[in-house]
């Protein structure tokens, strides 16, 4: 299984880890890597996965394998054109990297010698990505109807909103709200449950998932993480979710509502962009 140190610090650019399997061919024109240890996102939740690079270390790599060390007299580097994640029979999620099959002669000998590999993001995609998804957050802080659907995207995100409770949504007044709270730069933090502690916070506070047609983000430990906007005491908003985030609204920076339309009887679909 796969470290998802984006958990840890979603700000992280570059970082080291080691190769542990090659999924040769997982479809025409792809093959996956599997690290150890990752700072690519895998798609999912709306989110789409992160790209850059992964480079083997030239000057050789620390392996736990002491018979077969590996030693790379020149570094190779692929390019990422995606991050996936796979679930095995057994439960255990692989994160892959896809990057193009032409290059799986060498890549082959990576994962027999455990070699050793930077891997750099595309941090200024991945960041207005961050940015993009703490702004739907918000749009949930200020839309107090059940999320039907949603996508996040580099230009411009949206969320399907459930209205038959009956209102209207007013294009104009949502972008003064959403920045309002945008303006006091409330933090963001993340946190896990247990499940059974999750399911008995949801029993009290049904909004812990406003789209009822995906399931909360469960850890290998069985936990459930949830991302919550502003301090306790001042709540805008708290919600499972498994995405990259920024730590605080103001690097947001301005958000526009640029049309609602009307995707069914009651189903309104918001969509936005960032500054």
């Amino acid at each position: 299984m796969t470290e998802k140190l984006y958990y840890n610090d979603a700000y992280l650019e570059k970082s080291k880890a080691h190769v542990l399997a090659v999924k040769e061919r997982y479809d025409d024109e792809h093959s996956a890597l599997i690290l150890d240890k990752t700072i690519f996102f895998p798609t999912g939740g709306g989110q789409p996965g992160d790209i850059g690079t992964i480079t083997s270390l030239a000057e050789g790599a620390s392996t736990s394998n002491k018979d077969a060390p590996y030693s790379a007299s020149v570094p190779k580097t692929i390019e990422i054109s995606n991050t996936i994640i796979q679930r095995t029979a057994t439960g255990r999620e692989d994160i892959y990297h896809l990057y193009p099959s032409s290059d799986d002669g060498v890549i082959s000998q990576w994962a027999k010698a455990r070699t050793s590999v930077e891997i750099v993001l595309d941090f200024s995609r991945r960041y207005r990505l961050m940015r993009m998804h703490t702004a739907l957050h918000v749009l949930c802080a200020v839309v107090p109807y059940p999320v039907t659907g949603g996508a996040i995207r580099i230009d411009k995100s949206h969320l399907d909103f459930d209205t038959s409770a009956g209102g209207t949504l007013d294009k104009a007044q949502i972008t003064e709200k959403l920045n309002a709270l945008v303006k006091q730069n409330f933090t963001v933090t993340t946190y896990t449950l247990k499940a059974a502690d999750f399911l008995e916070k949801r029993r009290h506070m049904p909004s812990l998932v406003r789209t009822a047609s995906v399931s909360p983000p469960v850890d290998a430990a069985g936990n459930i993480r949830l991302v919550q906007i502003g301090p306790q005491s001042n709540l805008i908003d708290l919600q499972a979710c498994g995405g990259t985030h920024v730590r605080a609204l103001g690097e947001i920076d301005f958000i526009t509502v640029k049309k609602i339309e009307n995707k069914g009887k009651h189903n309104r679909r918001v969509r936005l962009t960032i500054d």
